[in-house]
């Protein structure tokens, strides 16, 4: 794609559609697509909510490639366990086998979803955009009110500093360098749309105040869940990963040897752009 290409987007207040107008100025060409995946298949993961179980809670993750979205979908996790193994009414009747599965968020990679059917709750992990197309979040939230019956569904966005966000994103998602800041505005849209005009409650969750505060900023989540928080009695939670400075990565400049690389990979292992579905191969 190139540098003077424009790319113009437009959003829908209603069902969260985003459409994308790209014109390509060397064959004076307008293609305009839509940006959005096609729905979700929630079922596998979250079937037994379905019958046998009352759903209770849901936090759908979702935040720009880099991030931090997936280390705010692992203290989600964390978190939700950790209030219902605090309840008076754990374990639950229906699974006495419960007693036994504290600690299980620490299976997920978080990535895609992770369903506890002990704590009645599930976290949605999506990345903006996730895989080749951006997620609609609004029928996301309708989906698990609606068919799987959540109590209450919470959508979490992550943010980070928009530079560092980027390079971390160039660095291990998108490495064609204007793709990436494209795809980041493209994610940014949909974020503010979100907190604008939310479909349900939202809680932003920043990277840097995680840094600094730990595990205490979790307990600002449990707070959005109405969720209560642990007694001063209770063992301090590991964290879902360690709370390094990622950013600290971006404030020097990069070594020769990094920039070669970055560039090498940009040939050898380009990924399409998200915002153009079956873009010619020039474009990709």
């Amino acid at each position: 794609m190139a540098d003077d290409d424009t790319l113009n987007t437009t959003a829908t207040t209603g069902g969260g559609i985003i459409f994308d107008t790209y014109t390509d100025w060397w064959v004076f060409l307008t293609i305009t697509v839509v940006l959005t995946c096609t729905q979700d298949d929630l079922s596998e993961a979250l079937r037994r909510f379905e019958s046998t179980i009352k759903a209770q809670k849901a936090i759908i993750v979702v935040g720009a490639e880099g991030s931090g979205s997936k280390l705010a979908a692992l203290a989600a996790a964390q978190a939700l366990e950790g209030a219902a193994f605090r309840s008076p009414s754990f374990p639950p009747p229906y699974d006495p086998s419960c007693a036994e599965s504290r600690g299980v968020w620490k299976t997920w990679d978080g990535h895609g979803i992770h369903a506890n059917f002990c704590a009645a709750s599930a976290v949605i992990h999506r990345s903006l955009p996730h895989a080749n197309c951006f997620p609609d979040v609004r029928s996301l939230v309708r989906e698990l009110k609606d068919d799987y019956r959540f109590e209450e569904v919470l959508v979490v966005v992550a943010a980070r500093d928009p530079s560092a966000t980027l390079r971390t994103k160039a660095r291990h998602h998108q490495r064609n360098g204007g793709v990436a800041a494209r795809e980041q505005r493209l994610a940014f849209d949909v974020l503010r749309g979100l907190v604008n005009d939310p479909p349900c409650g939202v809680f932003v969750w920043s990277y840097e105040a995680f840094l600094v505060l730990g595990d205490a900023y979790g307990k600002q989540l449990l707070d959005a869940l109405k969720l209560p928080r642990p007694l001063a009695s209770e063992p301090t939670p590991e964290l879902p990963l360690p709370t390094y400075d990622g950013n600290r990565a971006y404030a020097r400049r990069r070594r020769p040897w990094e920039l070669l690389r970055a560039a090498a990979l940009s040939i050898v292992a380009p990924r399409a752009p998200a915002y153009v579905a079956g873009a010619r191969a020039e474009l990709r």
